[in-house]
């Protein structure tokens, strides 16, 4: 069962990072970026993605799947220690939740 939901999880973020007409190298050199990135320009923009998440950029405003989203973003924001507890606190007071 998890590794049905990694699975899928991963296809979703492989379907969001790649664009039609990308090979497969492409894509891998992509998703080995994003899970190896060190930059502090990488982790601000991770940021920037937490901030502006809304429920109205999925799909019939799909909140498992922007959760899902989420915790991916925060997961690398906490795995490179660059996690600040404010950047959820921040959001959800934009969400009105």
């Amino acid at each position: 069962m998890t590794t049905l939901i990694f699975r899928t999880k991963l296809q979703r973020h492989i379907k969001r990072i790649s664009e039609p007409g990308d090979t497969f190298l492409i894509v891998w050199i992509r998703l080995i970026y994003l899970l190896v990135s060190m930059s502090s320009r990488h982790h601000d923009d991770i940021r920037e993605k937490v901030r502006k998440c809304s429920p109205s950029d999925y799909p019939q405003e799909n909140l498992e799947m922007m959760i899902d989203d989420l915790k991916i973003s925060v997961e690398v924001l906490i795995c490179a220690n660059q996690f600040d507890v404010a950047l959820m606190a921040v959001h959800l007071s934009q969400q009105h939740l």
